[in-house]
């Protein structure tokens, strides 16, 4: 059809009709060479990315597990708690019992510690504390 058109002379050839079968031309090669290559470029990226990515995940499974293994110790940490808080209640009631015992032994039932103001002015407070202390 094109040749009829050609020799008819319907169509004529001229320089733009080269240059656009050159151009096609050339667009043509692009696409059917450089297609295939860039697509299994982009393809290689992909998969670099995607192992990364996967890499990435199982390092941080691997740590997650880790760090339960090494909390797993601690999972009965309430019951040593509750154990420790009624350990240091039987020891607090044991102290707080022996002070008020020494203080009982210390001063005679009804005696009251009595400085004058003028003695409480001349002590210097470790006196102080240590007439109250003494009785």
């Amino acid at each position: 059809m094109s040749i009829y058109a050609i020799s008819n002379e319907l169509y004529v050839l001229n320089e733009e009709s080269v240059v656009m079968f050159c151009l096609l031309t050339v667009f043509y090669g692009i696409f059917s060479y450089g297609g295939p290559m860039y697509k299994e470029w982009a393809e290689s990226q992909a998969q670099k990315i995607k192992d990364i990515l996967y890499s990435a995940k199982a390092g941080h499974a691997d740590a997650v597990k880790a760090r339960i293994e090494d909390v797993k110790p601690l999972s009965n940490v309430v019951e040593i708690t509750k154990q420790l808080f009624e350990v240091s209640k039987v020891e607090k009631s044991s102290s707080e019992a022996g002070v008020s015992l020494l203080t009982r032994n210390r001063r005679p039932r009804g005696s009251k510690l009595k400085l004058s103001s003028l003695s409480r002015r001349q002590l210097s407070p470790q006196k102080q504390r240590q007439s109250l202390i003494h009785g």
